[in-house]
């Protein structure tokens, strides 16, 4: 079996520096009611505006809080961050609950998922349109699952030790790119360990077949799955998927996502929606966040310029994975010893061999993670891998020893720890959607487990001893977000007239 190359020799100088990354986490959650249900309530001026506030925001739904953390070079620090933005967000949404799952809960078909609102601005405007054409284009149930996006970089400092003296942008842009597409290669690992969302509602999708069993509430489980969220019937589907921007060049994924921005397709168009601003344009993209990938490459945050002109006039900054699940046994949607090991994953995929992704292996890729989310706990599972079939468990232990390498080389002594505490459960084949699975089986009422654990992390979150200043900070800038969101909504400017701005030229 063919194991990853790695090359971990280094300057000493730049290895102290990998201590020091940065990581941010994107997480999303919906409110819901006391019986589960998608609320129909509108954010909570508590929390401050979504369109400003740069950490309480909301994504497609005025139900689902995205909650944005600042980046932190410990899983500490980031973990206490995220702590303190939970207990500011619960003392908003009163006897509202947080759903601690990935898919959400229909207790019929879906529909009038509440879409996000951000005010009478332009700008505000803009990204409700969005959100009405990703309804149109994908349905509202896909677009109400959740997960947690994970924001990663190395110093300036990393990289001056690492390529001497002051790097050029293109040297950064191309390692970072190379992260990605090894990231891609070996991203089923992270399916396999914290895929968690074994479970969906039979009125999001009816699924055939004997792996799945309706059990209370009119949930189906998978006794294989590891992820349906990242499967070809949740955030993965055949609409979005068909869409690859090549990631062995900038030069390539400036051109493949241009392409998708401005070619117009026939099917969106077919929806209609343009003229009464039920979608912002027909093309295959709206915007680059309609781009989905499961790791994206990402310009600076201080840039104003849009996603696509900020990469190309100044390179990637940093790494944004999007595989991971909600992990229901978090009170804050992930474990530190998960953030732990992302890091030591991420790290590894940077120093694994800087070779392109062709076409044959992007499909062998693009499919090996789709037998993995769907079936990846199936007894011997298999996968193609390398072109050739392979045992999954087995492919997975060798992926480990490299990464396990890359934690002794660099010395990364606060990641071994976690790296120990997920290994041995790999070994005992105890990955978070199997025990997910063993729990909810047993279960008479998968909701009631559900919110029970909401009320739990809700009182959990309430006792922590958090800081006042922080919380005053919050405070602070709820009242600020909405200062600011007046003031956008001040400038007269037509939606007509902004959507024409915004077009690539």
């Amino acid at each position: 079996m063919h194991v990853p190359n790695l090359n971990l020799s280094i300057p000493r100088e730049a290895m102290t520096q990998i201590n020091c990354c940065l990581k941010g986490i994107e997480k999303e959650t919906l409110r819901v009611d006391r019986s589960g249900s998608i609320v129909s309530t509108p954010h909570p001026a508590y929390l401050g505006s979504a369109l400003t506030h740069p950490f309480i925001t909301t994504d497609y739904s005025e139900a689902l809080l995205e909650l944005v953390t600042a980046p932190h070079q410990t899983a500490l620090d980031l973990e206490k961050f995220l702590s303190h933005l939970h207990h500011y967000v619960y003392q908003g949404i009163g006897e509202e609950k947080l759903w601690i799952m990935s898919m959400p809960y229909f207790s019929d078909l879906p529909k009038n998922i509440p879409i996000a609102e951000y005010g009478n601005s332009a700008k505000g405007l803009f990204k409700t349109i969005y959100r009405r054409g990703l309804a149109k284009r994908y349905g509202e149930a896909m677009q109400a699952i959740a997960g947690v996006h994970f924001n990663f970089s190395f110093t300036e400092q990393f990289f001056q030790s690492f390529f001497g003296q002051e790097p050029q942008q293109d040297k950064v842009t191309d390692f970072y790119l190379n992260l990605a597409r090894n990231f891609k290669r070996y991203s089923f690992v992270l399916l396999y360990l914290f895929g968690a969302s074994p479970i969906v509602s039979k009125h999001y999708k009816n699924l055939q077949g004997e792996e799945y069993k309706l059990i209370s509430d009119s949930m189906l489980v998978s006794n294989q799955a590891t992820s349906l969220r990242m499967s070809n019937i949740g955030y993965n589907n055949s609409s979005i998927s068909q869409i690859y921007c090549s990631i062995n060049s900038m030069d390539n994924y400036i051109s493949d996502l241009t392409a998708a921005l401005s070619k117009e397709d026939s099917e969106f168009k077919n929806l209609g929606g343009r003229e009464d601003l039920e979608q912002i344009n027909y093309k295959r993209l709206q915007i680059e966040n309609e781009y989905y990938s499961n790791v994206r490459p990402k310009p600076s945050s201080q840039f104003t310029l849009r996603p696509l002109l900020a990469l190309k006039k100044y390179g990637v900054h940093y790494i944004e994975i999007r595989s991971l699940d909600l992990n229901p046994y978090s009170e804050i949607g992930i474990s530190k010893e998960q953030l732990h090991f992302v890091e030591a994953f991420l790290i590894f995929c940077a120093f694994c061999e800087n070779k392109h992704i062709q076409s044959g292996e992007l499909d062998e890729i693009q499919r090996r993670d789709l037998e993995v989310a769907l079936h990846g706990r199936k007894r011997g599972m298999q996968v193609i891998y390398d072109g050739q079939l392979v045992n999954l468990h087995a492919l997975i232990k060798e992926i480990m020893h490299s990464i396990e390498k890359t934690i002794d080389a660099f010395e990364l002594k606060d990641l071994k720890k976690s790296f120990e505490y997920w290994t041995h459960r790999f070994n005992e084949k105890f990955s978070l959607s199997q025990e997910l699975y063993d729990e909810l089986v047993k279960e008479k009422s998968i909701i009631d487990w559900v919110l029970e654990k909401s009320d739990r992390y809700k009182e959990k979150v309430a006792s922590y001893d958090l800081d006042d200043a922080m919380t005053e900070s919050f405070n602070l800038l709820a009242k600020s977000s909405i200062a600011v969101q007046k003031q956008i909504e001040q400038k007269e400017i037509s939606i007509f007239d902004y959507i024409k701005e915004q077009e690539l030229k």
